[in-house]
């Protein structure tokens, strides 16, 4: 918790580490990133990217626990190791 307390802090400081400036926290840098084409056009892939992903792996993993559990193999019990 302690490593991204920090990088949130730290992004948030006009100069990451020094707190003997005047006021040393802004909001420039994200207003800056917001307003970039390039950078909003990311975001929106990643978000695109990670809900497909998270959709299909949920359909696919979906259809494998059906199939485990519907099966009846006649292998009798697996050992997972105990």
């Amino acid at each position: 918790m302690v490593p991204l307390a920090t990088l949130i802090l730290g992004s948030l400081m006009k100069v990451p580490g020094l707190f003997d400036v005047p006021q040393p926290f802004t909001s420039e840098h994200y207003l800056a990133t917001l307003k970039d084409h390039y950078a909003l056009d990311a975001i929106k892939n990643t978000l695109i990217v990670s809900l497909a992903a998270a959709t299909l792996g949920m359909a696919l993993y979906s259809l494998i626990s059906y199939v485990v559990v519907r099966t009846h193999f006649r292998a009798g019990p697996v050992s997972w190791g105990f």
